[in-house]
């Protein structure tokens, strides 16, 4: 599972979208970006009964629990939104971005032999945070086996790194 679900978050892309602006120093402490999901990483959760949700507000037992999800999913463009509400700067350094009460559940459906819904798992990813300094997305990771059972957590952890380190201000923060 941890193989496979690595597999499948390193298929994502990810572009920061109008948080760092050319001016120096940076007084910017929020902006917008998105996550996207390659056609083959939504192939392979399709293929899997996984589906991905972006349900507001954020449900009981979750981080943020209550709170309006600040991730909303798009299932036509396999793009996750995000909203950043805070920023590390240091200097005239823009060396990160946070998206607080975001959360994204990737649900898998388990079927019985005659195709009848049996249960769920759920992978959830929240408090995206992109370091812009090494092209870097964390989340915080949790699973779960399905409603009322045990939320269990992984931490925070890498869900992606780019193998060509984004430039914050040519590349109009995108990391590529």
């Amino acid at each position: 599972m941890k193989f496979a679900f690595k597999s499948l978050v390193a298929a994502a892309a990810f572009v920061a979208v109008g948080a760092a602006s050319a001016a120096s120093p940076y007084t910017v402490v929020s902006g917008s970006g998105s996550l996207t999901f390659s056609t083959d990483a939504l192939g392979a959760l399709s293929t899997s009964g996984s589906v991905i949700r972006t349900d507001t507000p954020i449900g009981v037992g979750l981080p943020g629990a209550g709170a309006a999800n600040s991730a909303v999913y798009t299932k036509a463009t396999g793009n996750v939104a995000l909203n950043f509400s805070d920023a590390e700067i240091e200097g005239s350094t823009l060396n990160s971005l946070s998206a607080a009460d975001s959360l994204v559940n990737i649900r898998r459906t388990l079927l019985d032999d005659d195709g009848i819904p049996v249960g769920q798992r759920n992978v959830f990813l929240a408090n995206f945070k992109v370091d812009l300094s090494s092209s870097t997305i964390f989340a915080d990771v949790y699973s779960n086996t399905g409603t009322g059972t045990t939320l269990n957590s992984f931490g925070n952890l890498a869900i992606y790194t780019a193998t060509i380190p984004g430039v914050v201000g040519g590349t109009g923060g995108q990391i590529v």
